[in-house]
């Protein structure tokens, strides 16, 4: 409907994902926006799989206390939106993420633990003043 989102965002999962780097089925990911999905989620499945090239990303690596999470950078902005439309991304809080050990960048970088899944740190949100 026009004026509301075309996608949706997830709360941080309770268990490691199995499949965190899947397609999503929805009415929104269609055309040009679930070709851009499908290639960055494959790109992103090789790499943390077998450390294949990631043209798409620069990804770099960062040791919290849980362990190991991912900085994604996108060479091309338009893929946080088609991923955000087309895959399975949560959203957080960096106290959120520090309470579970981990950490992540803001947007528009997206970030990972295999633990988490993929998932963006919005900016804090500030009240206007009085």
């Amino acid at each position: 409907q026009p004026g509301r989102e075309a996608f949706r965002v997830y709360r941080l999962p309770a268990t490691p994902p199995k499949t965190p780097f899947e397609l999503r089925a929805s009415t929104t990911c269609t055309g040009e926006v679930k070709n851009l999905a499908t290639q960055a989620l494959a790109e992103l499945s090789r790499h943390f799989a077998s450390g294949a090239a990631t043209p798409s990303f620069t990804i770099t690596e960062h040791i919290a206390k849980s362990g190991a999470w991912y900085e994604l950078d996108p060479g091309d902005p338009t893929i946080v939106p088609a991923l955000i439309t087309c895959g399975h991304v949560a959203t957080t809080t960096g106290d959120e993420l520090g309470k579970l050990g981990y950490d992540g960048k803001l947007v528009p970088e997206l970030n990972y633990a295999p633990a988490l899944g993929i998932y963006l740190v919005p900016p804090a949100r500030r009240n206007a003043a009085p």
